[in-house]
C-alpha cells in the first residue's frame, strides 16, 4: 500500500482511488493528478499539502474485483456499529494515515454504471451522465462547516467539468452511508479499539462511468483531474469561501440507469450481467447499503472473517523535497469561515 504525498502547504486534501478493485479509473485518475501537480509550478505545493492514495485495495485490484483479498468491502469497513468495523489491515493502516495528516478536505473517485440526467420533473432526458458528483452523509448528521465546505467542493468540480461538453455531470442521489471511508472522516467516527482522532474532513465524492473500453479512457481520466484541480485550486487561492454551496440543490440528478430504462429495447436487457446465473450482487458497482434513521447500516459488513490483523502503515514516498516520507503534520487552526473541529 503506497501514499504519494506532494507539497508543504498548511491547507491539506486526502485523494484516495480504487478502494474497489474492479474500478480501474480511480487509480489512473490519481496518478494523472500526482502528475499534474508536479508540473503546476510552486505555488500551489506552498499553499497545499497532498497525500493521494492511487490503490487503496491493491489486492482486488489484482484479481479485478470489487472487495479485499479476504472478500470484505473496504468501503464498508471503517467505523460500524456493533463494532465489526477495521477488520481488514487496509482499513487499519489507511486509519492511522488519516489521523497522522488531519486532512482538511478529502476526495474519493469511484466507478458507476451508465445512467441519465434526469431533468427537473424527475424525467429521464436523453443525455448520459459520465460524471456524477455525491456526498455520503445527510446533512442532519454533519456539523454545519462540514456540509457547507462539501457543498462548495461539488459545486466548484460541478462548474469545471460542466464546462468540458461531453460528461454532462450530475449530482448522485443522497445516500447515507456512515462506514464508508470518506463518511467516516466526515462524522469523526471511533477508529480501531474506540480510538478518538478529535478531527473532522469535508470530503465528496466522484462516479465515473466505468467499463466502456480503452477509447474513453482518457475522456474519464480528464473530468477527474479537470474536477480535481478546480477544487484544489479554489482553496489554494482562498475562493472557495466565496462559492455559493447552496447551488449543490441546482446540480441535476442522477436518473435511471439505462439498462432498466424503456427507451432501450428488451433485447439490451440480455447483456445486463445481473441475469447471468453467477451473477454477485455484491459487485454492483453502485450498490447502496440500507440504514436506519439513525445512520446505522442494517447489512453484515461482508463474508468472510479474519482471526488476526498485524497492523501496518502504509508505504509512502516523498514526490516533492519539501515533505520526507516520515513527516507528520500537526493540525492548526484554519482562518476561514468555518470552524474546524480539533484545529
Amino acid at each position: 500500500m503506497y501514499i504519494a504525498k506532494l507539497g508543504s502547504g498548511p491547507e491539506r486534501m486526502w485523494i484516495q482511488g480504487r478502494i474497489h478493485g474492479d474500478e480501474p479509473y480511480g487509480n489512473d485518475a490519481c496518478l494523472e493528478i500526482i502528475k499534474s501537480l508536479l508540473g503546476s509550478g510552486r505555488r500551489i505545493l506552498e499553499e497545499m499539502t497532498f497525500w493521494i492514495i492511487p490503490s487503496y485495495n491493491p489486492d482486488g485490484s489484482e484479481h479485478f474485483w470489487r472487495r479485499n483479498a479476504n472478500r470484505i468491502d473496504l468501503n464498508r469497513n471503517w467505523w460500524r456499529t456493533g463494532g465489526t468495523g477495521y477488520s481488514e489491515p487496509e482499513s487499519i493502516a489507511f486509519y492511522w494515515a488519516w489521523v497522522e495528516f488531519r486532512p482538511h478536505y478529502a476526495i474519493d473517485i469511484h466507478h458507476q454504471g451508465t445512467y441519465f440526467v434526469e431533468d427537473e420533473d424527475g424525467n429521464d432526458t436523453n443525455q448520459m451522465t459520465a460524471f456524477s458528483i455525491g456526498i455520503s452523509v445527510r446533512q442532519e448528521f454533519l456539523e454545519p462547516w462540514i456540509w457547507d465546505v462539501s457543498r462548495g467542493m461539488a459545486v466548484v468540480g460541478y462548474d469545471a467539468v460542466s464546462k468540458l461538453g461531453f460528461c454532462n455531470p450530475s449530482r448522485y442521489p443522497l445516500v447515507n452511508i456512515h462506514s464508508a471511508v470518506v463518511s467516516s472522516m466526515m462524522l469523526g467516527n471511533p477508529g480501531p479499539d474506540g480510538h478518538d482522532a478529535g478531527w473532522k474532513t469535508a470530503a465528496m465524492f466522484f462516479e465515473n462511468r466505468g467499463g466502456i473500453g480503452n477509447k474513453s479512457r482518457g475522456y474519464i481520466i480528464k473530468q477527474n483531474v479537470v474536477a480535481v484541480h478546480a477544487i484544489i485550486d479554489a482553496i489554494a487561492y482562498g475562493e472557495l469561501t466565496f462559492v455559493e454551496e447552496e447551488r449543490w440543490d441546482e446540480i441535476p440528478d442522477r436518473g435511471g440507469r439505462i439498462r432498466d430504462s424503456d427507451k432501450w429495447p428488451n433485447e439490451w436487457a440480455e447483456l445486463d450481467p445481473r441475469t447471468h446465473p453467477d451473477y454477485d450482487a455484491g459487485t454492483v458497482h453502485d450498490e447502496m447499503t440500507a440504514v436506519d434513521d439513525a445512520g446505522n447500516e442494517s447489512d453484515p459488513a461482508g463474508p468472510g472473517t479474519v482471526t488476526a490483523i498485524t497492523p501496518t502503515i502504509p508505504r509512502t514516498f516523498a514526490l516533492y523535497q519539501n515533505v520526507p516520507s516520515t513527516s507528520r503534520c500537526s493540525g492548526r487552526p484554519w482562518n476561514g469561515r468555518h470552524s474546524r473541529r480539533g484545529s
